[in-house]
């Protein structure tokens, strides 16, 4: 599939009656909360990049996944008063 791109996939699956979906921005740390995989896997760790943005397919309890990069989101520095005690 040519370009790699996000977009594409949801073309792809679409054209083949599959449903599609985005979930809430993640991190490495911790990967989409709407997902139910199982414990060793953990999405949020996969290696999405502009070059290799798909990553499946991933079994879970309610399906497979096959997941693409939509967007990279820049990492956000916590002001340092948010990350002291209260």
């Amino acid at each position: 599939m040519e370009p790699k791109a996000a977009d594409k996939l949801d073309e792809l699956a679409k054209t083949n009656g599959l449903a599609t979906g985005t979930t809430a921005p993640f991190d490495r740390e911790n990967g989409p909360t709407e997902l139910k995989v199982p414990d060793h896997i953990q999405p949020g760790r996969l290696q999405l990049t502009r070059d290799e943005p798909f990553a499946g397919p991933i079994v879970a309890e309610d399906g497979v996944y096959v997941m693409a990069l939509k967007q990279q989101l820049p990492s956000k520095c916590r002001h340092w008063r948010a990350s002291s005690p209260k």
